[in-house]
């Protein structure tokens, strides 16, 4: 059953909700994002009464980035210096899942959240046809000034592919600074700013937020989950 307009015909169960970090481009905090997106998850998972808790049973996490970078656990992996920080299913607890695959149809239909961390490569994003339809939600994220050119052009493409394949429903975009380098704060506010003209210039698009240089943005840097 291919996916028409991100979600599959199903009558007695809604399908997973699709979470896309991508930037066409690489070193930008893409695959920072998603790890701090199911750390928060993990941890909210672990609150009894908290309303992630409810909502979610099943959460799958799919790296399709080629650098292996966010999950290191699958057969053949050997650390190295790209590997600064990777999930690790014995940490996460049995609700969330890990993969270096593409999500199957099944998994589409069976997990209430899929979140997948894609590549930076032009041509292996414009051939996934089944991740630009099957999307709900693109996360854009922005680390540093020169990663700020390539937000639109992201943009452009999410939108074009998302009209090629007929897409009923555009995903929403949100533009996210993960201040991974520890910017001088004039910096950190130049690309908010920035940030937030390309939302306001944009349909469907919305300046999601800053996450400021901290501890633990440091920790997970130096250090395996």
């Amino acid at each position: 059953m291919k996916r028409k307009t991100g979600r599959p015909d199903l009558k007695e169960k809604k399908p997973a909700f699709v979470v896309s970090s991508l930037i066409l481009k690489g070193g930008a905090g893409k695959t920072f994002t998603v790890y701090m997106l199911v750390e928060y998850i993990k941890e909210k998972l672990h609150q009894r009464f908290s309303q992630t808790a409810k909502r979610l049973d099943k959460v799958l996490v799919c790296d399709m980035d080629s650098q292996i970078s966010l999950i290191g656990n699958f057969e053949g992996f050997t650390p190295d210096r790209r590997t600064n920080f990777y999930l690790d299913e014995k940490h996460l607890g049995e609700k969330i899942k890990v993969k270096h695959k593409a999500p199957t149809e099944n998994e589409f239909e069976s997990y209430d959240l899929i979140i997948i961390d894609n590549p930076p490569e032009y041509q292996v994003v414009l051939d996934n046809e089944e991740m630009i339809v099957a999307t709900d939600l693109f996360i854009v994220p922005v680390n540093q000034v020169n990663a700020l050119d390539r937000v639109e052009d992201t943009i452009f493409t999410i939108r074009e592919k998302e009209e090629k394949y007929k897409k009923e429903k555009p995903a929403e975009i949100v533009l996210l600074f993960i201040d991974t380098m520890y910017v001088h704060t004039e910096v950190n506010h130049g690309i908010i700013r920035v940030l937030k003209g390309i939302a306001k210039r944009n349909r469907e698009v919305n300046y999601w937020g800053n996450i400021p240089h901290s501890k633990k943005v440091s920790y997970a840097q130096i250090n395996r989950v």
